[in-house]
């Protein structure tokens, strides 16, 4: 990345009052808010790798209850005691899902927020 590759150095004297001094000047601060920009920009990638894996693991396990146990409903010789066993894990996993998807929901509202303010 070239932003990482740009360097704070000084070429001429910075307590020179000079125009290329200060241009120099504000060269190097340009770089270094460039250098956190890209660092923060790194580090939200990150957090939305972290977040997408977490919900996809989260998500994993209350649709393969509902595959499973739908799939069980099908048996006909299946008790009654069972079958309402069955219908009460699918419509915990429903319940499970419908949890994840509004926090999923919220917590990108929350994120996007601050950003909405920013291009005001």
């Amino acid at each position: 990345d070239i932003l990482t590759e740009l360097e704070e150095k000084e070429v001429f004297p910075d307590n020179e009052d000079t125009l290329i001094s200060k241009l120099q000047s504000k060269i190097i601060k340009l770089v270094r808010i460039l250098k956190k920009k890209n660092e923060t920009s790194i580090q939200e990638q990150e957090n939305i790798k972290s977040l997408v894996s977490d919900i996809s693991h989260q998500l994993k396990t209350p649709i393969a209850n509902l595959i499973m146990y739908s799939g069980f409903l099908k048996d006909k010789s299946l008790s009654m005691e069972k079958h309402d066993e069955y219908i009460e894990i699918i419509r915990m996993s429903v319940d499970r899902l419908n949890f994840l998807s509004e926090n999923m929901i919220k917590n990108f509202t929350i994120r996007r927020r601050p950003d909405s303010f920013k291009h005001s």
